[in-house]
């Protein structure tokens, strides 16, 4: 029900005084937790040591074995003041020491000793693994053959085919540690190459894993950090499991925005100031690798760097890793530090025969987030200069309302909210983005509210936009005018208000603007439908998901997968490798799920297997996180 202008003005001064009393008192819990440190907790683990070279297996540890190092590849602290840690011990071999005792490790926290370290109860040891496997696909892991010798110095036998490349050592050592691991494990890859892929993500499926890495061809360059920071950010998501990160490469990197820094900036916001953690093992083959970056991401997460001279050492290396992780300890010790907020820092001591293996943690006891443990003067500040532009935007709505709407389709438009300053185009960073359509640019115009109302401006002179029928570089914008960039259709819509009118609910006069615009057609006997019923459809737009954007015309027969088809959706990893179809036969279009694991939906309705189905100009075809409208 529209407001009268008296009483739009007593809510908004009413909702001003709710805000300021809720600004008040975010300052005073500042205040309150003031005495709370609010530094990111530094990254957990040792100091930088210098990079591991795995030495042949001898044929068994010595009965007591001297402590080379202590490494805490994570820590769990959802039973706080339980904490748990999970710790590695290693022999002067880096070979894990097993036959520890509780006694034999001590904990400090704070500076003080904690009074019983103990170990885990079982069921908390034996959580099960995630593991994300990154492996390097570039063009170097294909290897190279000359004068009779392998690159990396094995001689060659036979006919050149039949010496294994890299990438095949590398496939042959991951697959030797995936057929070690439990059934409820979990298992993700990523290639990198050109491009950072997500072959597969967590899954228990350990077949689906080993089948794509049978598919893996070597050819690029090599975007190694990139790839690093992809598994980071899928693994910090695998709650409940004992994770780790696995990156193998052979080359620098050479085609990566992130950097080791940027890597480990986002560890430190992303996973640790969240409490969680898990490690990352990096492997380096070859001479030509950034041993530097390599030993910075892994000491820095918990795990370990390894170098491999050649290819055929990949497979011991990879066993190592999994003996560390399979034969970690989980201390467990009760915290005295009940402050919420507070930094805690502690270290982990091994004591074995006539040695002791040394590391340490830090943690943020769980409670109160950063921004609410800051100190109250700089609280204060951020609050009063959230509540001045809180007013400066509610002040700008009085005053002026305005939106596009976009036409993905003859009647079906997708409305944008303008604000001071809009960018169209393809681009990510545009306020109206026009995905669908190859004619537009990726900054194609601009849209900005000036003294005298919004202006349109054109940024690609070569294709400006179509206004009133004519090219244009600048023109000044009224409610209802349209106008043409590349091949669509958008329309400008706008609602002055009065200053003292009240405040202005943009959502309340689009619904407005919707209301008379179908009142009008039902005077003018126009059909209300965006689409007539059962209109034939001739192309197809992907309008949610990874892909999003995607446009195709809908021909004889598509097939639509992950890997397989005419249509592949590689981003979506709950889309099978053939998930469905979409068959046209004159005007005639049916749907058809090939027995996918996830199913298809036809406007919500979940489709029977091997079952084709009718569809119409305007249906919603849903597979994985990918939407796709008939058009």
């Amino acid at each position: 029900m529209r407001l009268r202008s008296g009483s739009r003005i007593r809510c908004i001064i009413a909702a001003f005084v709710a805000r300021a009393a809720v600004l008040a008192a975010s300052v005073v819990f500042c205040a309150a937790a003031g005495y709370a440190q609010t530094s990111v907790p530094p990254v957990q683990g040792t100091a930088p040591t210098a990079p591991i070279t795995p030495a042949q297996p001898a044929p068994a540890p010595p009965p007591a074995p001297k402590a080379r190092g202590a490494r805490i590849s994570q820590y769990d602290l959802s039973e706080f003041p339980v904490v748990r840690l999970f710790v590695s011990v290693t022999d002067t071999r880096g070979l894990p020491i097993k036959n520890l005792l509780p006694e034999d490790f001590s904990i400090t926290e704070n500076g003080e000793p904690v009074d019983e370290v103990r170990f885990a109860n079982p069921e908390v040891f034996d959580l099960p693994l995630a593991i994300c496997f990154v492996i390097d696909v570039s063009g170097s892991m294909q290897g190279e053959v000359a004068h009779g010798v392998l690159r990396f110095g094995r001689p060659v036998g036979g006919e050149v085919e039949d010496v294994p490349s890299p990438l095949d050592l590398e496939v042959e050592a991951v697959k030797a540690f995936i057929r070690q691991l439990a059934r409820d494990d979990r298992v993700a890859l990523i290639k990198f190459a050109d491009a950072v892929v997500t072959v597969e993500d967590f899954t228990d499926d350990k077949g689906i894993v080993t089948d794509a890495l049978e598919h893996l061809r070597a050819f690029g360059q090599t975007r190694l950090y990139d790839a690093i920071r992809k598994g980071m950010a899928l693994a910090r998501h695998e709650s409940g499991y004992r994770r780790a990160v696995i990156v193998l490469s052979d080359g620098l990197d050479n085609a990566s925005t992130e950097t080791p820094d940027t890597l480990m900036d986002f560890f430190r916001d992303e996973v640790l100031a969240k409490n969680e953690s898990f490690s990352v093992f990096t492997l380096g083959l070859g001479d030509q690798i950034d041993v530097n970056g390599l030993t910075y991401v892994a000491d820095g997460t918990g795990g370990m760097f390894f170098e491999s001279p050649t290819p055929y050492d990949l497979k011991e290396i990879y066993q190592t890793i999994l003996d560390q992780i399979l034969n970690e300890y989980v201390l467990e010790y009760d915290s005295r530090e009940m402050r919420q907020g507070a930094i805690v820092e502690g270290t982990v001591t091994a004591q074995t025969v006539g040695r002791t293996a040394e590391t340490g943690f830090t943690f943020r006891s769980p409670g109160l987030g950063t921004a609410l443990a800051r100190m109250i003067w700089p609280g204060a500040i951020l609050m009063a200069i959230a509540f001045i532009a809180l007013v400066v935007l509610t002040i700008s709505k009085l005053l002026r309302a305005a939106w596009v709407t976009v036409m993905v389709a003859p009647l079906e438009g997708k409305d944008y909210v303008l604000r001071g300053d809009n960018l169209l185009g393809r681009g990510e960073e545009c306020t109206v983005q026009i995905r669908h359509d190859p004619g537009v640019s990726r900054q194609h115009a601009r849209i900005e509210l000036g003294g005298e109302g919004f202006t349109l401006t054109a940024l690609d002179e070569a294709n400006p936009p179509l206004y009133r029928g004519m090219p244009i570089r600048q023109a000044r914008l009224q409610d209802g005018d349209d106008f043409i960039i590349g091949n669509t259709r958008v329309i400008f819509h706008e609602r002055r208000v009065r200053p003292d009118a009240g405040e202005v609910d943009i959502e309340y006069l689009m619904e407005e603007a919707d209301r008379e615009e179908r009142e009008t057609r039902a005077e003018m006997g126009i059909p209300l439908e965006t689409e007539p019923p059962g209109a034939p459809a001739a192309s197809a737009l992907v309008v949610t998901g990874p892909h999003s954007g995607m446009a195709f015309e809908l021909k004889a027969e598509l097939f639509i997968g992950r890997k397989e088809g005419i249509i592949v959706l590689p981003d979506d990893g709950r889309v099978s490798r053939r998930h469905a179809c979409i068959r046209k036969t004159g005007d005639a279009v049916t749907v058809e799920d090939l027995g996918s694991t996830n199913g298809t939906e036809l406007n919500g309705r979940k489709l029977a297997p091997h079952q084709p189905e009718a569809a119409y100009a305007g249906d919603i075809i849903a597979l994985g996180d990918t939407q796709i409208k008939l058009l």
